[in-house]
């Protein structure tokens, strides 16, 4: 029997699968247990943006996660010769309005950022295929001996015999010396012995609608941004756009009203986009911290051994890397 600790991770979503794969570089026995199949919900519904939409308005603790994000991102597909495999490329992003502070922000953080009457370029902004990502993450996981578990909806954690906690789901319970909910925009239905209410319901779920349009003759050569609507340009010549904020629960169906608001700005923004047809529409569910812009990354204050890395709203794919070798960090300095 092995003598290395044991760890469970909730949740197989981008987060959670990179939380794993952390946790085992480190020293641990890790174990994924995801509700349905992994990577299939907000992780693959993703853009794949490896940048926040506006970041000069993220908070500093995104900001600085973001850096570090997309320095172990690219590390890791390097590591595994992967960059072609998930389609990262460093297209650059163009702002068409951004706000004043945008020029302030840029000079500390992004000293290539080219200004001009018409908007702001980001060149060094790059994205990735979130469905190769996901896939990319379930390798590298398998490869190291995580264990992922699919179909197994964790309903409750609770305290047990010897310091460990108790990870029960409708079939089955076990233990484990740390375990970290990584559910995405389901953290909060998850039942936690001795969690305060009121800390526990901190999570909410946001829909997100976007459509992908294929072919298209002349597709941007960058990723477009104006007002809410981002315009992403894959190599196949599809081009995705996004996407709506919408509070309606758990509900993740796509609607024709948001079908059709998200095609009238793509192709105000890009008239050649009309040459094209809308090939998909999908939508996924963002995970918000109700009270905070910054997701949640760290131990329970009253639940020894349980942690969270959840709450990450529209920068799930972005800030993914980063959060897993913080929170793994964390946990083993503890």
């Amino acid at each position: 029997m092995s003598d290395r600790p044991e760890a469970i991770v909730v949740g197989g979503g981008l987060i959670g699968l990179l939380t794993a794969y952390e946790f085992d570089r480190r020293g641990w026995r890790t174990r994924v247990f995801e509700s349905g199949q992994p990577a299939r919900q907000a992780s693959w519904a993703g853009g794949g943006i490896l940048s926040p939409l506006r970041p000069w308005n993220e908070t500093p603790f995104v900001q600085s996660l973001t850096v570090e994000s997309q320095g172990r991102t690219k590390q890791l597909l390097d590591e595994f010769e992967a960059v072609g495999a998930v389609e990262w490329q460093q297209t650059g992003m163009y702002v068409r309005d951004p706000e004043p502070s945008a020029a302030a922000w840029a000079t500390s953080h992004a000293p290539d950022a080219e200004f001009s009457e018409a908007g702001l370029l980001l060149p060094s902004v790059a994205q990735l295929r979130t469905p190769r990502f996901g896939r990319f993450a379930i390798d590298i996981c398998r490869q190291v001996g995580v264990n992922i578990f699919s179909d197994r909806p964790v309903t409750h954690v609770r305290p047990a015999a010897g310091g460990q906690l108790e990870v029960a789901w409708s079939q089955g319970r076990t233990q484990a010396d740390v375990v970290c909910i990584c559910a995405g925009a389901w953290s909060s239905q998850i039942d936690i012995e001795g969690y305060p209410p009121v800390e526990h319901a901190r999570v909410e779920p946001v829909r997100g609608q976007m459509i992908a349009y294929s072919p298209v003759k002349s597709p941007p050569a960058r990723i477009e941004l104006s007002g809410g609507t981002y315009l992403i340009p894959r190599k196949d010549r599809r081009v995705l756009v996004g996407s709506t904020l919408e509070h309606v629960g758990f509900d993740n169906a796509t609607t024709e009203q948001a079908k059709n608001a998200l095609r009238a700005a793509a192709e105000t923004l890009a008239p050649t986009l009309k040459d094209g047809n809308i090939e998909h529409h999908w939508a996924g569910l963002r995970p918000k911290v109700v009270q905070s812009p910054d997701p949640v990354i760290g131990p329970s204050p009253s639940v020894p051994g349980l942690w969270f890395n959840t709450g990450h709203f529209r920068n799930g794919v972005t800030l993914a890397a980063g959060s897993a070798v913080r929170l793994a960090s964390q946990v083993a300095a503890s």
